[in-house]
Protein backbone atom coordinates (compact mmCIF):
# COMPACT_ATOMS: atom_id res chain seq x y z
CA UNK A 1 0.00 0.00 0.00
CA UNK A 2 2.51 2.70 0.82
CA UNK A 3 4.84 1.78 -2.23
CA UNK A 4 1.29 2.21 -4.44
CA UNK A 5 1.16 5.30 -2.33
CA UNK A 6 4.46 6.36 -3.30
CA UNK A 7 4.06 5.69 -7.02
CA UNK A 8 0.98 7.49 -6.88
CA UNK A 9 2.55 10.44 -5.01
CA UNK A 10 5.12 10.15 -8.53
CA UNK A 11 3.03 10.31 -11.21
CA UNK A 12 1.02 13.14 -9.77
CA UNK A 13 3.98 14.96 -9.63
CA UNK A 14 4.83 14.41 -12.82
CA UNK A 15 1.73 15.16 -14.27
CA UNK A 16 1.29 18.24 -12.62
CA UNK A 17 5.06 19.41 -14.03
CA UNK A 18 4.25 18.84 -17.38
CA UNK A 19 0.97 20.66 -16.71
CA UNK A 20 3.09 23.28 -15.51
CA UNK A 21 5.73 23.79 -18.16
CA UNK A 22 2.77 23.21 -20.83
CA UNK A 23 1.02 25.92 -19.73
CA UNK A 24 3.75 28.57 -19.98
CA UNK A 25 5.66 27.51 -22.58
CA UNK A 26 1.87 27.01 -24.69
CA UNK A 27 1.19 30.58 -23.92
CA UNK A 28 4.43 31.58 -25.09
CA UNK A 29 4.21 30.07 -28.45
CA UNK A 30 0.99 31.82 -28.62
CA UNK A 31 1.73 35.74 -27.92
CA UNK A 32 4.27 35.17 -31.02
CA UNK A 33 3.25 32.62 -33.41
CA UNK A 34 1.23 34.40 -36.57
CA UNK A 35 3.71 36.81 -37.66
CA UNK A 36 2.98 39.16 -35.04
CA UNK A 37 -0.95 38.35 -35.14
CA UNK A 38 -0.90 36.15 -31.83
CA UNK A 39 -2.49 36.48 -28.40
CA UNK A 40 -0.67 38.90 -25.73
CA UNK A 41 -0.73 35.89 -23.35
CA UNK A 42 2.02 37.91 -21.06
CA UNK A 43 -0.26 40.72 -20.24
CA UNK A 44 -3.70 38.43 -19.94
CA UNK A 45 -1.58 35.42 -17.97
CA UNK A 46 2.18 35.99 -16.88
CA UNK A 47 2.20 39.29 -15.80
CA UNK A 48 -1.50 38.72 -13.84
CA UNK A 49 0.38 35.85 -12.10
CA UNK A 50 3.00 37.75 -11.09
CA UNK A 51 1.10 40.64 -9.53
CA UNK A 52 -0.88 37.90 -7.66
CA UNK A 53 2.65 36.28 -6.10
CA UNK A 54 3.81 40.14 -5.70
CA UNK A 55 0.79 40.88 -3.71
CA UNK A 56 0.66 37.71 -1.99
CA UNK A 57 4.78 38.42 -1.14
CA UNK A 58 3.39 41.02 0.61
CA UNK A 59 0.72 39.50 2.59
CA UNK A 60 2.63 36.97 3.82
CA UNK A 61 6.40 38.74 4.76
CA UNK A 62 7.81 35.53 2.62
CA UNK A 63 8.01 33.47 -0.42
CA UNK A 64 7.53 30.11 0.57
CA UNK A 65 3.77 29.46 -0.34
CA UNK A 66 2.59 28.01 -3.03
CA UNK A 67 1.93 29.67 -6.30
CA UNK A 68 2.55 26.89 -9.33
CA UNK A 69 -0.84 25.48 -9.40
CA UNK A 70 -1.99 29.22 -10.68
CA UNK A 71 -2.52 27.44 -14.46
CA UNK A 72 -4.91 26.47 -17.00
CA UNK A 73 -7.14 28.75 -15.70
CA UNK A 74 -7.48 27.27 -12.22
CA UNK A 75 -5.52 27.32 -8.59
CA UNK A 76 -4.95 24.90 -6.37
CA UNK A 77 -6.95 24.89 -2.51
CA UNK A 78 -3.10 26.09 -1.12
CA UNK A 79 -2.15 28.71 -3.58
CA UNK A 80 -1.15 31.56 -2.69
CA UNK A 81 -1.91 31.25 0.92
CA UNK A 82 0.34 31.87 3.64
CA UNK A 83 2.22 29.32 5.60
CA UNK A 84 1.43 29.18 9.23
CA UNK A 85 4.42 27.05 9.94
CA UNK A 86 6.65 30.13 8.21
CA UNK A 87 7.33 33.04 10.22
CA UNK A 88 7.24 36.53 8.41
CA UNK A 89 10.47 38.23 7.81
CA UNK A 90 11.54 41.09 10.11
CA UNK A 91 11.96 42.86 6.91
CA UNK A 92 10.62 43.83 3.17
CA UNK A 93 11.27 40.91 1.09
CA UNK A 94 14.00 42.15 -1.54
CA UNK A 95 13.55 42.44 -5.43
CA UNK A 96 16.05 39.90 -5.61
CA UNK A 97 13.54 37.00 -3.73
CA UNK A 98 10.69 38.33 -5.60
CA UNK A 99 12.18 37.40 -8.78
CA UNK A 100 13.17 34.35 -7.70
CA UNK A 101 9.72 33.00 -7.01
CA UNK A 102 8.58 34.09 -10.79
CA UNK A 103 11.78 33.20 -12.73
CA UNK A 104 10.72 30.08 -13.56
CA UNK A 105 7.31 31.04 -14.95
CA UNK A 106 9.20 34.04 -17.13
CA UNK A 107 11.13 31.72 -18.40
CA UNK A 108 9.45 28.86 -19.65
CA UNK A 109 7.19 31.95 -21.38
CA UNK A 110 10.26 33.42 -22.90
CA UNK A 111 11.08 29.91 -24.33
CA UNK A 112 7.86 29.75 -25.25
CA UNK A 113 7.92 33.23 -27.50
CA UNK A 114 11.63 31.55 -29.19
CA UNK A 115 9.79 28.52 -30.18
CA UNK A 116 6.61 30.77 -32.06
CA UNK A 117 9.72 32.80 -34.11
CA UNK A 118 10.49 28.81 -35.62
CA UNK A 119 7.74 29.55 -38.52
CA UNK A 120 9.07 32.53 -40.62
CA UNK A 121 12.73 31.25 -40.38
CA UNK A 122 11.14 27.78 -41.50
CA UNK A 123 9.56 28.61 -44.42
CA UNK A 124 12.80 31.27 -45.36
CA UNK A 125 15.36 28.51 -44.74
CA UNK A 126 13.13 25.58 -47.01
CA UNK A 127 13.12 28.56 -50.11
CA UNK A 128 16.26 29.26 -49.89
CA UNK A 129 17.90 25.93 -49.87
CA UNK A 130 15.68 24.93 -52.65
CA UNK A 131 17.18 27.55 -54.55
CA UNK A 132 13.27 29.31 -55.08
CA UNK A 133 12.55 33.17 -54.41
CA UNK A 134 10.70 33.85 -51.04
CA UNK A 135 7.52 36.21 -52.19
CA UNK A 136 6.97 37.69 -48.63
CA UNK A 137 11.38 38.23 -47.91
CA UNK A 138 11.76 39.95 -51.16
CA UNK A 139 8.64 42.71 -50.30
CA UNK A 140 10.15 43.18 -46.70
CA UNK A 141 13.74 43.56 -47.51
CA UNK A 142 13.54 44.77 -51.36
CA UNK A 143 14.30 48.66 -51.29
CA UNK A 144 12.47 49.87 -54.51
CA UNK A 145 13.38 52.77 -56.50
CA UNK A 146 10.09 54.00 -56.15
CA UNK A 147 10.81 54.60 -52.14
CA UNK A 148 10.64 58.53 -52.79
CA UNK A 149 7.34 58.54 -52.98
CA UNK A 150 6.52 57.04 -49.89
CA UNK A 151 5.85 58.57 -46.39
CA UNK A 152 8.28 59.45 -43.89
CA UNK A 153 7.41 56.77 -41.67
CA UNK A 154 7.65 54.32 -44.51
CA UNK A 155 11.15 55.22 -45.29
CA UNK A 156 12.09 54.54 -41.74
CA UNK A 157 10.74 51.25 -41.99
CA UNK A 158 12.73 50.27 -44.92
CA UNK A 159 16.06 51.47 -43.24
CA UNK A 160 15.32 49.73 -40.81
CA UNK A 161 14.88 46.78 -42.08
CA UNK A 162 17.73 47.01 -44.12
CA UNK A 163 19.54 47.74 -41.53
CA UNK A 164 18.65 44.86 -39.89
CA UNK A 165 19.28 42.50 -42.73
CA UNK A 166 22.57 43.83 -42.71
CA UNK A 167 23.05 43.18 -39.04
CA UNK A 168 22.28 39.48 -39.39
CA UNK A 169 23.76 38.88 -42.50
CA UNK A 170 27.21 40.21 -41.03
CA UNK A 171 27.10 38.96 -37.30
CA UNK A 172 24.87 35.77 -37.03
CA UNK A 173 24.50 34.48 -33.19
CA UNK A 174 24.79 37.93 -31.89
CA UNK A 175 22.57 39.80 -34.47
CA UNK A 176 19.59 37.11 -33.41
CA UNK A 177 20.28 37.78 -29.37
CA UNK A 178 20.41 41.36 -29.76
CA UNK A 179 17.54 41.95 -31.88
CA UNK A 180 15.47 39.51 -29.62
CA UNK A 181 16.96 40.78 -26.41
CA UNK A 182 14.17 43.63 -26.63
CA UNK A 183 10.42 44.34 -27.31
CA UNK A 184 10.69 44.44 -31.81
CA UNK A 185 7.72 44.00 -33.79
CA UNK A 186 9.63 43.43 -36.60
CA UNK A 187 11.59 40.18 -34.76
CA UNK A 188 10.13 38.44 -37.58
CA UNK A 189 11.87 40.06 -40.34
CA UNK A 190 14.57 38.68 -38.75
CA UNK A 191 13.47 35.54 -38.96
CA UNK A 192 12.83 35.49 -42.43
CA UNK A 193 16.37 36.77 -42.68
CA UNK A 194 18.13 34.09 -40.78
CA UNK A 195 16.50 31.66 -42.90
CA UNK A 196 17.18 33.71 -46.41
CA UNK A 197 20.93 33.20 -45.44
CA UNK A 198 20.88 29.34 -44.50
CA UNK A 199 21.72 30.24 -40.27
CA UNK A 200 21.56 26.76 -38.99
CA UNK A 201 18.54 26.20 -37.08
CA UNK A 202 20.87 26.02 -33.66
CA UNK A 203 22.60 28.90 -34.04
CA UNK A 204 19.09 30.93 -34.65
CA UNK A 205 17.63 28.91 -31.51
CA UNK A 206 20.26 29.35 -29.40
CA UNK A 207 20.04 32.97 -30.06
CA UNK A 208 16.66 33.04 -29.38
CA UNK A 209 16.28 31.57 -26.07
CA UNK A 210 19.38 33.81 -24.58
CA UNK A 211 17.49 37.12 -26.36
CA UNK A 212 13.99 36.64 -25.34
CA UNK A 213 14.07 33.79 -22.04
CA UNK A 214 17.13 34.64 -20.68
CA UNK A 215 17.65 38.80 -21.25
CA UNK A 216 14.39 40.44 -22.33
CA UNK A 217 11.54 38.37 -20.54
CA UNK A 218 13.85 39.24 -17.25
CA UNK A 219 14.48 42.73 -18.24
CA UNK A 220 10.14 42.37 -18.39
CA UNK A 221 9.40 40.98 -15.14
CA UNK A 222 11.91 43.62 -13.17
CA UNK A 223 9.63 46.38 -14.58
CA UNK A 224 6.68 44.53 -13.26
CA UNK A 225 8.14 43.82 -9.90
CA UNK A 226 8.83 47.21 -9.41
CA UNK A 227 5.27 48.74 -10.98
CA UNK A 228 3.77 45.82 -8.74
CA UNK A 229 5.01 46.53 -5.15
CA UNK A 230 3.07 48.53 -3.02
CA UNK A 231 4.95 51.84 -2.78
CA UNK A 232 4.77 51.89 -6.82
CA UNK A 233 0.72 51.59 -7.06
CA UNK A 234 0.28 53.68 -4.59
CA UNK A 235 1.78 56.41 -6.73
CA UNK A 236 -0.21 55.16 -9.55
CA UNK A 237 -3.48 54.83 -7.62
CA UNK A 238 -3.00 58.50 -6.81
CA UNK A 239 -1.79 59.79 -9.93
CA UNK A 240 -5.24 57.75 -11.41
CA UNK A 241 -7.35 59.79 -8.85
CA UNK A 242 -5.83 63.15 -9.53
CA UNK A 243 -5.84 62.97 -13.10
CA UNK A 244 -8.85 60.68 -14.27
CA UNK A 245 -11.50 63.13 -12.57
CA UNK A 246 -14.19 62.93 -14.92
CA UNK A 247 -17.70 61.88 -13.88
CA UNK A 248 -19.18 58.30 -14.26
CA UNK A 249 -23.16 58.04 -14.05
CA UNK A 250 -22.77 54.33 -12.11
CA UNK A 251 -26.31 53.25 -10.61
CA UNK A 252 -27.76 56.75 -9.87
CA UNK A 253 -24.80 58.45 -8.26
CA UNK A 254 -21.41 59.74 -10.35
CA UNK A 255 -18.07 59.13 -9.37
CA UNK A 256 -14.82 59.88 -11.07
CA UNK A 257 -13.32 56.92 -13.04
CA UNK A 258 -9.95 57.21 -11.20
CA UNK A 259 -11.70 56.57 -7.66
CA UNK A 260 -13.96 53.82 -9.91
CA UNK A 261 -10.63 52.10 -11.29
CA UNK A 262 -8.59 53.47 -7.88
CA UNK A 263 -10.95 50.97 -5.86
CA UNK A 264 -11.54 48.02 -8.57
CA UNK A 265 -7.63 47.75 -8.39
CA UNK A 266 -7.47 47.58 -4.60
CA UNK A 267 -10.48 45.01 -4.06
CA UNK A 268 -8.58 43.14 -6.54
CA UNK A 269 -5.35 43.16 -4.31
CA UNK A 270 -7.48 42.40 -1.50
Amino acid sequence: GYAGLKVTDRSDSIETAVGFVSWWVGLGILSSIGLGTGMHSGLLFLWPHVFRVVTAVEKCGHTQFESYSDMWGTRGEEAFLCRIDVKAADQEVGHFSLWKKVTLECFLWGLGTAIGEIPPYALCYSASAAGKKNKDFEEAFTNQSSSGEKNALSRYMASWLEWMLRLVERHGLAAVVLLSAWPNAAFDMCGMACGHFLMPFWTFFVGLVLGKACIKVHMQCTVFLVLFRESSRNVILTYLRNTLVMPVPLLGKEENLGDLLSDAILRGVE
